[in-house]
């Protein structure tokens, strides 16, 4: 009887032992659907690929933020320049007023040394508060108006693109350029990025 016994405890043990290649199966064919006649196909995780898509694209996501860091600082330092050449202008055309000229012949003009002296100062302590340097100031003054040929000297610091600038009135005019340290650009090129701003400020008459 204990022989018996023994037998049937063994035969429940072999009957209760996992067999390693049916688990494999059985664990592949849980995670897969069904196929056309009722195949299976195994489809066990590709660790690999998912590693070699995230080092090929990984280099191109950090090219894309570096350049659109470049674009937007390029964009918000072009954009204060303007204010600030512009407020150049404004302060040069305000305080340069010669007042003298007006009282004498009722027309008011601008004093051009005094006007050019005072946007100067105006556009370098904008410069100095943003924690730039300029690579070229360029202010003309029309102390009765006029116009100035070839100024600003590059075309496309004028909003309106133009190359010779004019005013029927007395009229302080502000170039400058300004370079921009970049990231990707920087790379790209060996030169810095330079910003050419220009900007205008009239006298009514």
């Amino acid at each position: 009887m204990a022989v018996k016994n023994f037998g049937l405890a063994e035969n429940r043990l072999k009957g209760h032992a996992p067999d390693p290649q049916s688990t494999i199966n059985n664990t592949c064919t849980a995670r897969t659907p069904a196929l056309a006649g009722g195949a299976r196909a195994c489809r066990c995780p590709q660790s690999g690929q998912a590693v070699v898509l995230v080092v090929v694209l990984l280099p191109v996501f950090v090219l894309l933020a570096a350049l659109a860091l470049d674009l937007y600082s390029l964009t918000t330092t072009r954009a204060w320049a303007y204010r600030a050449a512009a407020e150049a202008a404004l302060q040069g055309a305000s305080v340069g007023r010669d007042w003298e000229a007006f009282y004498a012949t009722g027309n008011m003009r601008l004093d051009e040394s005094l006007a050019s002296q005072v946007a100067l100062d105006a556009l370098n302590a904008e410069l100095s508060q943003r924690g730039l340097s300029a690579s070229s100031i360029d202010i003309r003054v029309l102390p009765d108006g006029g116009s100035v040929a070839n100024y600003p000297p590059q075309a496309n610091a004028d909003q309106w693109n133009a190359s010779n600038w004019s005013s029927p009135r007395p009229s302080v005019g502000v170039y400058v350029s300004i370079p921009v340290t970049t990231t990707l650009l920087g790379l790209v090129s060996s030169h810095a990025s330079v910003l050419h701003v220009f900007a205008a400020a009239s006298v009514a008459r």
